[in-house]
C-alpha cells in the first residue's frame, strides 16, 4: 500500500490519476520509475509514477514468501 504525496492528473487511459493523500494499492513494481495500481475505493487501475507516492507497506503473495524467505 502507498500514499500519494503528489496529485497525478493524466489524459493516458493507461495511466492511474491521483490526489495526494489517496491511498494507493500498488500492484506491480517491475520497473522503478512506473508502477501498476488501483485506487481502492474503485476500479480505477493504471500506471503511475512511482515518485509520486511514499509506499507505507508491501504485502508479497505467498508463493514469494515460500521461495525466497524459507
Amino acid at each position: 500500500m502507498a500514499v500519494a504525496v503528489w496529485d497525478h492528473v493524466t489524459i493516458d487511459p493507461d495511466e492511474l490519476e491521483f490526489d495526494a493523500g489517496d491511498n494507493i494499492e500498488v500492484l506491480e513494481m517491475t520497473s522503478k520509475d512506473w508502477w501498476r495500481g488501483r485506487l481502492p475505493a474503485s476500479t480505477q487501475l493504471g500506471w503511475f509514477p512511482a515518485a509520486f507516492v511514499k509506499v507505507n507497506s508491501i504485502v508479497l503473495p505467498s508463493f514469494c514468501c515460500n521461495m525466497y524467505l524459507c
